[in-house]
């Protein structure tokens, strides 16, 4: 018999819990590189040009049950609250963009798994919507929603505060960094804007040498806690690369409520190509459940944090059909009251995961309008004189899960190159066997990771 209860019923509001539990991790990066013939004198790892401020948390408790009791931790709730419905007063303009890119970048799962960052990408372009002009920063500003770069960073700034943690209860740490060529000339103004609003450092070095790439690779590392080491050592500056743009996400969180570790066993999981043999964990607890056309959905609170939701098509269907469903956004983004639900025991049974993916973002950029970046026509004249464009942009992504919560990380890699181109409650069964799309949403609605999962294991 199952015997510990979950709510998974998600309410309007913010979720406060004075349970401590067992924490996981979830991390995000999104680097962009300029690249530029050019020649001449060695810096080695280069310098700082413009460090942006670096705010830590200062309390006394180092454990998580005695800050959740202390008068600290309800004043953070009380201005943490406050910050976050000032976000959702904004990402109503992000979530078009989230929506648009949900479905460009997750579309071509096939039999594959799919995981992406909407978050981490929309800071990252909007960094490098700063850095451009004309035409290329207006379709970088269409495609994220926002009329102007001071919209855009009010949207940003209210979501990074909403979103950024650092306590014994939740870590929750964004980071932003620019990589320029010594070789180069670059407007001062830029690397100063983005340390002022977008807390970015900005280093100047030999581009390509040893030194700069293992500086640029420790600066993942550290700001992803670790988590992306195996894609990170890839991420390599060339001799005639321009500028290395990176934003990093970092989220360690906890399940409201963990799953028992007893209850976990092997069970079939009904992947596209074949059924497979996986770990499924298991809880029977008061929820709800959503119901649209060809699907259904239940939540999980993530303590301090938000919600991760999971969203199983009908068996026989892809997950890929559910990108299409406006319902689907509505409930991730919160507004589910016109949802068909039913609430009683939900007997829930869940993979856990370690699921990732790599693909580039190009084709699916171009079109949803970004296509100026990509050609001769590229404007980052703010940034710089030397004329350069986006050569190629890839993503990766990895997200995992266990009985106790989240673990994930994520980054994008953009490269530029000069121009030349009520009663008995019901009985409610929720088996994610088969494939299921999820999504991670912070407490404003924020889509931190999303993603696609045929294979619960890579």
């Amino acid at each position: 018999m199952m015997r510990k209860r979950r709510t998974l019923l998600l309410m309007e509001g913010i979720h406060m819990n004075n349970t401590v539990r067992k924490t996981g991790i979830a991390a995000g990066v999104l680097a962009l590189a300029v690249t530029a013939g050019c020649g001449g004198k060695s810096t080695g790892a280069g310098m700082i040009i413009a460090q942006a401020e670096t705010v830590k948390a200062e309390t006394k408790y180092k454990d998580a049950e005695a800050y959740q009791m202390s008068d600290e931790y309800y004043a953070y709730l009380d201005e943490h609250y406050k910050s976050v419905e000032a976000s959702r007063t904004l990402q109503d303009q992000a979530y078009p963009f989230y929506q648009k890119t949900m479905q460009a970048f997750l579309k071509r799962a096939g039999n594959e798994n799919r995981v992406y960052s909407p978050l981490n990408v929309y800071i990252a372009l909007g960094m490098l919507a700063e850095c451009a002009d004309g035409n290329s920063r207006k379709q970088l500003l269409d495609l994220l929603g926002a009329e102007n770069t001071e919209d855009l960073r009010n949207i940003i700034d209210a979501a990074w505060i909403a979103n950024s943690a650092d306590n014994p209860v939740l870590k929750e740490l964004y980071a932003n960094s620019i990589w320029l060529n010594e070789n180069i000339a670059f407007h001062q103004e830029i690397p100063d804007l983005l340390a002022k609003q977008y807390h970015a450092s900005s280093y100047k070095g030999k581009m390509g040498s040893d030194e700069l790439n293992k500086a640029f690779q420790d600066w993942l590392n550290d700001n992803t806690g670790h988590l992306l080491e195996e894609y990170a050592k890839n991420q390599k500056t060339e001799a005639d690369t321009v500028m290395a743009l990176a934003s990093a996400l970092y989220l360690k969180a906890s399940w409201a409520s963990a799953f028992e570790k007893e209850l976990t066993k092997e069970e079939t999981f009904h992947a596209p190509d074949k059924d497979i043999q996986t770990e499924m964990m298991h809880s029977s607890e008061t929820g709800t459940v959503y119901y649209g056309n060809g699907w259904k959905a239940v939540s999980l609170y993530l303590t301090d944090c938000g919600v991760m939701w999971f969203i199983l098509p009908e068996e026989g269907l892809s997950p890929g059909i559910l990108l299409d469903d406006p319902e689907v956004y509505e409930l991730i983004k919160g507004n589910y009251d016109g949802i068909e639900s039913r609430t009683g025991t939900v007997n829930l049974s869940l993979p856990k995961l370690d699921v990732s993916s790599e693909s580039s973002l190009i084709d699916e950029l171009k079109k949803l309008g970004v296509t100026d970046i990509f050609t001769g026509s590229a404007d980052f004249s703010p940034l710089t004189d030397t004329e350069a464009y986006v050569s190629s942009i890839s993503h990766a992504a990895r997200l995992k899960s266990d009985e106790d919560g989240v673990e994930a990380a994520a980054f994008t890699v953009v490269m530029m190159a000069e121009s030349a181109l009520a009663g008995e409650p019901e009985i409610i069964d929720f088996t994610a066997d088969h494939p299921f799309l999820f999504a991670l949403s912070g407490q404003d609605h924020a889509v931190l990771f999303t993603g696609i999962v045929n294979h619960p294991a890579d």
